[in-house]
């Protein structure tokens, strides 16, 4: 949930807008964890059932794959896509509005920045915050979505194994130059320090071919 909230920042808008906006990709966020990752909650002396909806075919398995009986999926407390959807949307709207006042702190108050740089120091606090109760982060690594903000194609692999985006890259760099960003440091984990070199073509540069002919 949370990390949805922190991808609200890169765009500019009212909470309102910004929550409509996202509503197809949260629904479908809720919808995959129900379905994918909620286990049933079966058990009897044999164990308890691990398996989701969606894989509950075989009746009730533990988590080696042994049937510990039949039946249908149960949820636990009742938990599932129906009876969570509306407090779904309304901790997100709630999560969303805290956001923004914070936002609206940074560039409104005695020393006020401008709205791209609020966004990204408030994104990164509360990115440290978030991947802090996550345990080992190395296993936390895709080439499909950047880790960092959750929209753009992972570009730049780090050292540490994770890999940015070119916006995330441009956001938290520690210093540049007219070719190259250097990053000093995983914004997944800000404790481990060190100095890596993207090179990242300029925006208004185009598309330069060397041949060479023999």
């Amino acid at each position: 949930m949370a990390v949805y909230c922190y991808s609200f920042l890169i765009d500019v808008g009212t909470p309102a807008r910004l929550l409509g906006h996202y509503e197809e990709s949260y629904t479908r966020a809720l919808v995959e964890f129900c379905e994918d990752r909620w286990p049933c909650c079966f058990e009897n002396k044999y164990g308890r059932c691990t398996i989701p909806r969606r894989n509950h075919i075989k009746g009730h398995q533990n988590e080696r794959g042994r049937i510990l009986g039949d039946g249908a999926y149960k949820s636990a407390g009742d938990f599932t896509v129906e009876t969570y959807r509306d407090e779904w949307r309304a901790t997100l709207d709630q999560n969303l509005q805290h956001i923004r006042k914070k936002m609206d702190k940074k560039t409104s108050g005695e020393f006020p920045i401008d709205e791209e740089q609020a966004a990204t120091d408030l994104h990164r606090q509360l990115m440290e915050e978030f991947y802090s109760n996550m345990g080992n982060l190395d296993a936390y690594t895709n080439h499909s979505a950047c880790f960092c903000c959750l929209r753009e194609l992972p570009e730049h692999p780090l050292p540490c194994g994770h890999v940015l985006c070119t916006p995330c890259v441009k956001s938290f760099y520690a210093k540049k130059d007219n070719v190259s960003y250097t990053m000093d440091h995983c914004p997944l984990h800000p404790d481990q320090k060190w100095e890596w070199r993207i090179p990242i073509k300029p925006r208004l540069a185009g598309v330069r071919i060397l041949s060479l002919d023999g």
